[in-house]
Parts: C-alpha cells; sequence; structure tokens
C-alpha cells in the first residue's frame, strides 16, 4: 500500500472583503480589500527575504522587487514614526499577493488540493477555493463582499507594494505589545481566471510574469510629493509651519501683517526659479530663509543611533543640552516654556526617535518664530529696493488678482493640452474684460526690471539672507550692547538694508557690472567663462562680499585701504571686514578664473594674479562709500 502523508492545512483566520477590479483595457485585474490588524500583518504576511531558501528562486527578485529593503532607513525612519508620541501614526494600504508555494520557491499557477471545509456563516454563499486559497462571497452581493482566507502551507502572501511599511511592523512587533489596537488596509491580489482575472496571450510562466509588470508599473508610476509640496502640507515639520506663515493665504486678499502676498510667491512650481514673472522668491527658498533665521539644524531632527547601538547617558544629556542652547537662541522661550520643550526633547532621546514636538510645542515655535523672525524676513522683501520695485509693478499692473496669477502659471509654468486649455480659457475672460493687453504690458515691465538683476537670482538670494542672519548676528560690533536683542537686531537689520540698497542703487548688483574692462563677479557668482554659478560654494562667495560691503558702508570714509586690510584695527567692524576677504571660499573664487585663463606662473606670480583680482573689487567696492556724500 503506498502511503501518501498528508499535512493539515494550516488556516489564516477569516477576513471580509469587498472586491474592486481595474479593466480599463484588455486586461482585467481584480483585487480584495480587507483590513487586518497589524499583529495578522506582521504574522501572516511576508517579506520575500522571509520565505525559506529564497535565493533558489529561479526569477528575478529585482524584477518584481524593484530595491532591496533599505534595513537602516526601517530602523532609524519607519520605526521610530511608529514610536513617536507626538505624532499621529498612519500608513498606507499595502499590496499582497497571495501566491502558490512549491517546494523552495513559488508555483507557476494554483494546483488543485484537498478542499477546505466551508466556513460556517448562514449569509456566506458556497465556497470557491483557488489552491490554498478559500473565497466566500455574501449571499446576493454579486461576488462583490465576502469573506477569504488562506492556507499557510501552500500559499503564502508576499509585499509587491509597502514591503518598506511591513518591514517596519514586522520590527515593531518585536517590541510593542498593542499591535491588534491598530489595523492596515490590504489589497490582496490572486491573478487566477476563477476570480475574473483576464491576460489576453498569458505567458507559458503563470502568475509570476504579469505580478512582476504589476509591481513595476506600481512603484514606476508611484511620485513622491515635491518638496515644495511637503513644505506647504507638513503640518510636524517646524520649517514648513514656519514658512508657510511667511505667505499670504489667498490669491487677492491682502496677506496680514508681515506676510508676502501669494501672488509674489511661486508655490506651484518645483523649478527654484524666479528671474522671469511676477515672482519675489519660492516657497523652497523660504523653507531656505526660514531655516537660517532659526539656526534650524537637520542632525537635532534626523538623529537616531547607528542600528543595535545606545547612545550613552553622558551623551544624552549633552545632545539635549545642545538643541536646549538652540531653543533658547532662536525661540526665547521663558523657563517653564523651555522645560515643557525639554520634556519633549527629552523623550525622544530616551526612545532614541527622531527630534520631534507636539502640536503645543510646534504652536509655539510658530507663534515665537512670528514674533522675532518674520517681520524681519518681510522687511528684506518689502524695503529692498528691486524688491519693492517688483511690488509696486506687480500692484500696478494687477498681477496681484487671481485672474493675472492663474493664467501665468497656466500660459507660462505648466505644460500639456489640459493647462493649454485652461490657458485658453482665461484668456478668452481676459479679452472679454479688455485686460489682457494690460497684462502682457505688466508681463514685459516686470521682466524687464528682472532682466539681469542679482536679485532675482537663487544663488544670490541665498546669499542675501545668509548675509543678514550673520550680519545680525554681529550686531553686538555695530551698535554695542544697549537694548535687548530684538532692538538691536532691529538696528542692523535698518544698517543692513541701507547697506544692499546702496549696492543696488550703484548698479553694483547687475550681472553685467564691470571693474574696469572685465566683469565685477566673475570669480564670486559667476563662472570663469560668465555663466551663473549655482553651487555653495559660490553662495557662501557672494554672501562674504555682501558682508564686506555691508561693514564698508558702515564705516565710510574709515574702511581701511587694500594696503592696510591685513593690520591690526581698533574697529570690530574693520576686522569683521577683514575676515570676510580672507575666507578661503572667496579667494578660490578667484583661483579658478586665474586658473582657467591656461598661463604658466609660478608660485609668486599666481598668488599676484588672485590677490590683484580681489584687490580691483575691493577697491571699487571701496571707492563707493568713501565717496558718497
Amino acid at each position: 500500500m503506498k502511503i501518501q502523508p498528508k499535512i493539515a492545512p494550516d488556516l489564516t483566520p477569516e477576513l471580509v472583503y469587498l472586491k474592486g477590479q481595474f479593466a480599463l483595457s484588455k486586461y482585467t485585474l481584480p483585487y480584495y480589500t480587507c483590513v487586518v490588524p497589524l499583529e495578522f500583518a506582521r504574522t501572516k504576511m511576508s517579506l520575500i527575504e522571509e520565505i525559506p531558501e529564497s535565493e533558489r528562486i529561479t526569477w528575478k527578485l529585482e524584477e518584481l522587487f524593484q530595491r532591496d529593503i533599505d534595513w537602516k532607513r526601517i530602523h532609524q525612519k519607519l520605526v521610530k514614526y511608529l514610536q513617536d508620541p507626538a505624532r499621529p501614526q498612519f500608513f498606507n494600504a499595502l499590496t499582497v499577493v497571495l501566491l502558490p508555494r512549491s517546494g523552495h520557491g513559488f508555483s507557476g499557477d494554483y494546483t488543485e488540493q484537498s478542499a477546505i471545509s466551508a466556513m460556517d456563516d448562514p449569509d456566506l454563499d458556497p465556497a470557491l477555493q483557488i489552491g490554498g486559497i478559500q473565497l466566500q462571497p455574501y449571499k446576493d452581493s454579486g461576488g462583490r463582499a465576502g469573506k477569504l482566507r488562506w492556507d499557510s502551507n501552500s500559499i503564502v502572501g508576499v509585499a509587491v507594494d509597502g514591503q518598506h511599511r511591513l518591514a517596519a511592523i514586522k520590527e515593531l512587533g518585536q517590541h510593542k505589545g498593542e499591535m491588534n489596537l491598530s489595523s492596515i488596509a490590504v489589497l490582496f491580489l490572486i491573478p487566477d481566471t476563477r476570480t475574473g482575472y483576464v491576460e489576453p496571450n498569458a505567458p507559458e510562466s503563470g502568475i509570476i510574469e504579469p505580478l512582476r509588470r504589476v509591481f513595476i508599473d506600481l512603484n514606476k508610476n508611484a511620485k513622491s510629493p515635491s518638496r515644495a509640496r511637503q513644505i506647504l502640507l507638513d503640518d510636524g515639520d517646524i520649517r514648513s509651519l514656519c514658512a508657510r506663515s511667511t505667505i499670504g493665504e489667498a490669491l487677492g486678499q491682502e496677506p496680514g501683517e508681515d506676510r508676502i502676498p501669494l501672488a509674489l510667491v511661486d508655490w506651484l512650481s518645483e523649478k527654484n526659479k524666479f528671474e522671469k514673472g511676477p515672482f519675489v522668491t519660492t516657497v523652497l527658498l523660504l523653507e531656505y530663509i526660514v531655516s537660517r533665521s532659526i539656526n534650524y539644524r537637520s542632525s537635532f531632527f534626523e538623529f537616531v543611533p547607528e542600528e543595535g547601538e545606545t547612545l550613552p547617558s553622558e551623551d544624552q544629556e549633552e545632545y539635549i543640552r545642545k538643541i536646549e542652547e538652540w531653543l533658547k537662541l532662536s525661540f526665547s522661550p521663558s523657563e517653564s516654556e523651555l522645560s515643557e520643550l525639554t520634556t519633549q526633547v527629552s523623550t525622544c532621546v530616551e526612545r532614541e526617535i527622531p527630534l520631534a514636538f507636539d502640536a503645543a510645542g510646534l504652536s509655539f515655535l510658530r507663534k515665537r518664530f512670528e514674533q522675532t523672525w518674520r517681520p524681519l524676513i518681510y522687511q528684506v522683501f518689502s524695503k529692498l529696493q528691486p524688491y519693492a520695485e517688483l511690488r509696486r509693478l506687480v500692484d500696478e499692473f494687477g498681477f496681484n488678482k487671481p485672474q493675472f496669477v492663474n493664467y501665468y502659471i497656466q500660459n507660462e509654468m505648466l505644460s500639456g493640452n489640459k493647462a493649454a486649455a485652461r490657458a485658453r480659457e482665461i484668456e478668452k475672460g481676459l479679452k472679454e474684460e479688455q485686460s489682457l493687453s494690460q497684462y502682457k504690458k505688466g508681463k514685459e515691465a516686470i521682466d524687464s526690471h528682472k532682466a539681469g538683476n542679482w536679485a532675482f537670482r537663487v544663488v544670490f538670494q541665498k546669499a542675501l539672507f545668509d548675509s543678514f542672519f550673520a550680519m545680525l548676528d554681529q550686531s553686538r560690533d555695530f551698535h554695542g550692547s544697549e537694548g535687548d536683542a530684538r532692538e538691536r537686531r532691529a538696528k542692523m537689520a535698518d544698517t543692513w538694508i541701507s547697506a544692499i540698497n546702496y549696492l543696488f542703487e550703484q548698479g553694483v548688483a547687475r550681472e553685467d557690472y564691470k571693474v574696469g574692462r572685465e566683469s565685477f563677479w566673475v570669480g564670486i557668482g559667476l563662472r570663469p567663462e560668465g555663466k551663473i554659478d549655482f553651487t555653495k560654494s559660490a553662495t557662501k562667495r557672494l554672501c562674504c562680499w555682501l558682508n564686506a560691503f555691508a561693514c564698508m558702508h558702515y564705516l565710510g570714509s574709515q574702511t581701511p585701504t587694500w594696503d592696510k586690510l591685513d593690520g591690526e584695527h581698533d574697529n570690530r567692524v574693520a576686522d569683521i571686514l577683514k575676515r570676510q576677504c580672507n575666507y578661503k571660499d572667496v579667494i578660490a573664487g578667484f583661483e579658478r578664473v586665474v586658473a582657467a585663463k591656461g598661463e604658466l606662473l609660478g608660485d609668486d606670480a599666481y598668488n599676484d594674479a588672485v590677490f590683484s583680482l580681489m584687490e580691483r573689487r575691493y577697491k571699487q567696492l571701496r571707492g563707493l562709500v568713501t565717496g558718497r556724500g
């Protein structure tokens, strides 16, 4: 007698499903949506690497699973997010395919096996069994709702979308006992004709090939939100909250105190450029400016120990102390306010999760930013001559109206048939209102104002605000210690704005400004060949020269001559000026200019050529301030 060993089925708990499908072409792909406890997901669903001897599977895993699991991201980002008491947690749905097991790998199809007893529920129709999967629809549901379960011995549920989320759930389960209090949506795929699955000219390879294509398409078509969109939507990030608070809330409305009108901010484009059109800045730049104002340190908000490591208690205390100092410097909390914030910091450090503040903490920080830093940022945008003139042109020609802004967006910034159709529709309305000619005149005037003006280059605006906040930090050197920090910052802001406006008035901040016959900005904000340099080093060089001119403007006739600049100075502002001209990034910019000429020079001649370029620019700026009034 031949003995056939029989393995009893290991059935999962019953899951209630709603059935849907995609049938937009000749393909039909059904799916079953269920809500499962996190503990179910942790124990009943698999990552590909959890399947025993998965390395023996012959089909290409990298094609089905687009990238390997990033366990560092799992431990340092996703698990910490799930453990963060200051944030609400939510994961989007997983997509899981129920695949038939076959030895060490997967079978090409769902082979028949012993019948599984029907689920004991009088409201269910007879069961449909597909290999080790059992589907039982509710009566009179037309198959659109029911229950499903599977035999874990013959079927494995593998995540084809959301494997990093599933991995985080599995890791969380090792540390937390409340897994059954939370649940997650799961879309189950069963690529078998008995579910209504249709694939014309199905390949002989069975179910693996179509699933591979489904997964690749899922990941290829998925698009992470742009950074600009994240800034507009993220309520848990202090930079995003503060950046949004600098902008008016609606087109055509008064923006409110110390807010930039929304019509002047590029809040839509992912391109961080504004050298044309009605915008004075972008959302991305505002985040940069906010970060600079509050001295934001990403290391505070992203830090977690490496996997398997624990931060020693003395390091924890030092880490907390540094964050306290940052909070005091940037937000000036009272003792009780600081104590509350520090409690939240300590909780994050003890749990080894990235720094996050609760809603009350974020609200306090945002309000303190609005009181301390937002008015200063607004001063730059409202009082610097090129930005003030742009605001005047926008108001004069009506570019603060929703129709003009929306027409510009659809006609100049967006592409595709939808945008073109929308632009034509708006243009028709403008013609009926007889305002299209006004729009065209306004656009021409605005673009003419911006052309060749450094103020409307991203790299220069970054440098402007880097210089602005650097000089605010030096307010005691300029104006002494009288008054509180806010009063000193206000005085320094006026000093800096006056200096930079004089720079604009003299035409220095034009891209074509000359020193003798050569471009003034080559080696600073322009590359040796004369093109804009968008690097961080260029931002630093521009910042240093802006700082230097602010010092010169303040010193006036007391500005040291070039040959005395490196000497000793009784005046602290002169010392600041000296430091700006000696930064390695400033010198390196002119070294590139000399090197680009290709001349064979000895060391002394090379250094003379470099410092000659610096000297000519220094003397030209000094001449502007010593010769005024």
